[in-house]
């Protein structure tokens, strides 16, 4: 009878086995090998599946490597594991932000910068996650307190420009990119951010100089390249633009934007080789919304407006699409809050109330209505010093409001306006000074300091309120040119309304009406200027806008375009040519596409001619 032969029992892992794979798994993340990495850790968890620390690694390291689901779900049973843990919370508000959890994200990260509040990165990643929801205000607040517990940390100060430069007021980072350029002079990146927030508030010249200056010590920088051209474009010089640009195309640098900023600069033809790169390069990235703006753009300078228009269409529904969702009526029920609010009652509630010691002026209506043009025109009066698109009265007022009912940021689009309107009469002295301040620290001697944010056409209630002495300049041009212009500009800050005709001429209606109930509440506080009247007589027009603002017509403000001053907005090419009549009435050319504006605008359609 044969002798069984017994199996011996396969080894358990020992203590030191499991901490020697670890220490492997440790060191390969180290080493920037996070794949493998997870196999080590693979093998403790199929010893060990519920080992914290194998899952915490490997939960990261499948994240760096694109495996966000998988890693999250490692990660969170690590944190279960181990809830004390405040790196694996971290860790796994790192990996819900990778998927998309914001929301979840930020609840961890409150929590332990609550328990924690030293903990600079746990700020950051709070300041990350708060961005991708649409809070920037909140955002800034965090990376802010990043850089106060960590300001040796580039990135944090990297954060913070961009949430900026992606939409919102760049006066209020400024400080942080001259800062940062300064810290790190060998990272071409700051200069570039810097450069960047100087152009947003009109200083070309010096972010020209920032540019010229970098590129000497890192001449392949082509991002830095393309910024100078794009720079010099502002400026109006586009002759020396269209060379530099080339030089960065040339170069490499073949991005969709440097193709859209191309056709800004130069005309085409139907054999033009630059002309049918574009189209090349639209067939190869159909879902690019810069480039069919550049396409309509090239086919709108050869006359073909059909062409032009399709591609205008496509290049909004893209963006839109990259965007949204876009609700236009909930976006309209801010209209209906601001008049409800907003009433004659409140103001004599609130009568003396407000910073009396200032006359800013802020420039208010839709985009493409002519506000660049009397931008440009105040700016060349020596007595006013124009700040371009800086002041977003909601930021300045959310600011404001943190000293006296804990900050309005958690109200959404419509209801924040009846949180402001519910403030006590301290707090629109408080606002109007530091709305002030904020302004005159760029011109402190200068007798008027002008804004043209659009948008604070919401905001004239508020305006009045903490700046009685405030002078309101209401831009208006017919309603079909302006929200054609509109719905042709590739807005780099995602402006959903004017990606929909319809939805456009809507919005458009709404705000006409607010105007109507802003003139009603509060006569005589805004001063409406007709650009079709204004390029028709504009020596007539500009002496009453200057009488309105207690200051005299001077020569330099009818050749304004000689100034050599950047223009920054949509509006730049037109606006170098001086005051001109061409863009009246453009929107005939493409009539039989506006089917969807005019049923929009209703009445307001009735009066164009």
């Amino acid at each position: 009878m044969a002798r069984l032969r017994h199996r011996p029992r396969p080894k358990r892992p020992t203590e030191h086995h499991i901490l020697d794979l670890l220490r492997q798994a440790t060191t390969r993340m180290a080493a920037g090998e996070p794949q493998k990495a997870v196999a080590l850790c693979d093998k403790v968890l199929r010893r060990l599946p519920g080992n914290p620390a194998a899952l915490n690694i490997s939960g990261i390291g499948l994240c760096m490597t694109g495996r966000h689901k998988q890693g999250v779900a490692r990660l969170e049973r690590a944190q279960a594991a181990a809830p004390d843990d405040t790196e694996l919370a971290m860790n796994l508000a790192y990996g819900l932000i990778q998927v998309g959890r914001y929301a979840d994200a930020e609840g961890i990260l409150r929590k332990i910068v609550s328990l924690t509040p030293s903990l600079a990165n746990a700020h950051n990643l709070l300041a990350i996650a708060l961005e991708h929801q649409a809070r920037p205000l909140e955002a800034a607040d965090a990376y802010r307190q990043a850089i106060d517990l960590d300001g040796d940390n580039p990135d944090y100060y990297g954060n913070l420009i961009q949430l900026f430069l992606s939409g919102g007021p760049m006066v209020m980072v400024l400080d942080e990119a001259e800062t940062a350029a300064r810290r790190w002079p060998g990272d071409g990146k700051f200069a570039y951010l810097h450069a960047c927030v100087l152009r947003n508030l009109g200083r070309a010249d010096k972010a020209i100089d920032i540019c010229r200056k970098s590129l000497a010590a890192r001449p392949g920088d082509l991002r830095t390249l393309s910024l100078l051209g794009e720079l010099y474009a502002d400026k109006g010089d586009r002759d020396r633009a269209r060379v530099i640009l080339s030089q960065a195309i040339d170069a490499g640098d073949r991005s969709d934007a440097i193709l859209f900023s191309m056709t800004a600069v130069r005309r085409f033809d139907v054999d033009d080789p630059f002309f049918k790169e574009i189209q090349d390069r639209v067939k190869r990235s159909p879902k690019s919304a810069t480039l069919r703006f550049a396409l309509a753009r090239a086919y709108e300078s050869m006359s073909d407006v059909d062409a032009a228009f399709g591609h205008y269409q496509a290049g909004n529904r893209l963006t839109r699409d990259s965007k949204g969702p876009f609700d236009i009526d909930h976006a309209l029920a801010a209209f209906d809050t601001i008049t409800q609010r907003y009433t004659r009652a409140l103001f004599d509630a609130h009568a003396g109330s407000g910073y009396q010691a200032a006359r800013p002026v802020f420039i208010v209506g839709m985009p493409r209505s002519g506000s660049t043009l009397i931008d440009q025109i105040l700016a060349a009066h020596s007595q006013v010093h124009c700040l371009g698109e800086t002041m977003d009265l909601f930021a300045v007022a959310s600011s404001a409001a943190r000293s006296h009912a804990g900050g309005v940021e958690a109200a959404d689009g419509v209801g924040h306006h009846g949180v402001l309107a519910d403030m006590p009469t301290g707090f629109f002295t408080d606002l109007g000074e530091l709305t002030w301040r904020t302004m005159a620290a760029f011109a402190p001697s200068c007798p008027r300091i002008a804004d043209k944010m659009l948008g604070n056409f919401l905001y004239i209630g508020l305006i009045h309120l903490a700046l009685p002495n405030a002078h309101i300049v209401h831009c208006r041009r017919n309603p079909v040119d302006t929200c054609l212009s509109a719905f042709q500009k590739n807005f780099q800050s995602g402006n959903l309304v004017t990606c929909d005709l319809s939805d456009l001429g809507r919005f458009y209606a709404a705000y006409d009406r607010l105007m109507a109930h802003w003139r009603e509440v509060l006569p005589g506080r805004v001063y409406d200027l007709r650009y079709e009247v204004l390029t028709a007589e504009p020596e007539a027009e500009l002496r009453k806008l200057f009488a309105h603002l207690d200051l005299n017509l001077e020569p330099s403000c009818l050749a304004h375009h000689s100034t050599g001053r950047a223009v920054r907005t949509a509006s730049r090419g037109q606006v170098q040519q001086g005051i001109y009549r061409t863009s009246v009435g453009r929107w005939r050319r493409y009539e039989k596409h506006l089917g969807p504006l005019f049923k929009a605008l209703g009445p307001l359609a009735e009066t164009v001619s």
